[in-house]
């Protein structure tokens, strides 16, 4: 048994951490997921060779113990869903967060976490990271010389979804191997700005997945067609108006969202789009008037406009999918008027 190096007690009725795991010295792998997890004595002693540790869905869970801390192999650590408030304090003298130097995936998502240490900067080796689902309102703060969310070099994947904050950092631009990041569901009201001269979004060449729903968005920077390797972009639920042309350039982009914004027309370049698959449209109730370009792009398979006021084609026909409005503009000239503006 002490030559144990993996244990799944996920899907039990543990109250308290079972002492006798302490004992597994070989042990690497350790999963308690969905127990009934309260509390750990502060003293618990963890085996030390770990490496994953999933203490997710034990939403009731009170502390966690900063023996934690000691863990210097841990590469996985999950203690999502658990009804967190904090994470464990960080004693002088005795190790911290940043003692976690090998650590590369950290699932915090879905507590009740109020504020992250800063050291969280310092977990250089980082690739996964969700934090979404807290009531963070900011991220940390640090002074200068500190390391900042730009030491997070390695980072492939950030997740900050409904975490109430109202601006992000722009060092956020400086995580160049960024596969995908979700920032929704936050009162941003735009995206991070950048001094003159210094490399905004265009520095996220690796982004494949950008989720900005629901952050009050008014406007998109003409920069996102630096984006070229996006796939699938998320606009929904904003106050957008109107979207700068060079979304067009986006050529890899099989999935857009745009439903429940103000948009009034769409750019003709969204018919340079030849990867599309998805067009999601509802909910634009002053967008009266579809592109012809849009339904002839060889690879869309849905175009949903529910709930417009389209003129043309006439929005009984628009309903009925994309079929019935690709045989309306085989019959019809459907050109858009340009709006007159004053």
């Amino acid at each position: 048994m002490e030559q144990l190096i993996e244990l799944n007690l996920a899907g039990n009725l543990f109250e308290k951490f079972p002492g006798e795991v302490g004992k597994l010295s070989e042990l690497e792998l350790l999963n308690l997921e969905n127990n009934k997890l309260v509390e750990f004595d502060k003293k618990v002693v963890l085996p030390s060779l770990l490496t994953t540790l999933k203490l997710g869905g034990n939403q009731n869970l009170k502390n966690l113990p900063p023996t934690i801390y000691h863990l210097d192999n841990l590469k996985i650590l999950d203690i999502g869903d658990s009804g967190l408030i904090r994470l464990p304090e960080e004693s002088e003298g005795e190790p911290g967060l940043s003692n976690l130097s090998e650590l590369t995936h950290l699932d915090l998502r879905d507590n009740k976490l109020t504020s992250l240490p800063s050291t969280i900067y310092q977990l250089g080796a980082l690739k996964v990271l969700d934090v979404s689902n807290n009531k963070l309102s900011k991220l940390p703060e640090v002074e200068s010389g500190q390391a900042d969310l730009s030491n997070l070099k390695d980072l492939t994947h950030l997740y900050l979804a409904n975490t109430q904050l109202t601006d992000v950092p722009s060092t956020i631009y400086e995580l160049i191997n960024l596969e995908e990041l979700d920032i929704s569901e936050n009162a941003l009201k735009e995206l991070p700005k950048v001094e003159e001269g210094a490399a905004g979004l265009s520095n996220l060449t690796k982004l494949t997945y950008l989720n900005l729903r629901k952050t009050q968005l008014v406007d998109l920077p003409a920069e996102i067609e630096r984006l070229q390797g996006l796939i699938t972009l998320s606009l929904a639920e904003n106050q957008l108006k109107s979207l700068p042309p060079q979304v067009g350039q986006l050529r890899q982009l099989t999935e857009l969202y745009l439903y429940e914004n103000q948009l009034t027309d769409l750019p003709d370049a969204i018919g340079e789009l030849t990867e599309l698959r998805t067009l999601d449209l509802r909910g634009n109730n002053r967008l009266t008037c579809l592109h012809r370009s849009i339904t002839e792009l060889p690879l869309l398979e849905v175009l949903d406009v529910r709930g417009n006021n389209l003129t043309s084609p006439p929005q009984v026909i628009a309903e009925k999918g994309l079929a019935a409005i690709r045989e309306w503009f085989s019959q019809n000239d459907g050109q858009c008027q340009e709006k007159l503006t004053f």
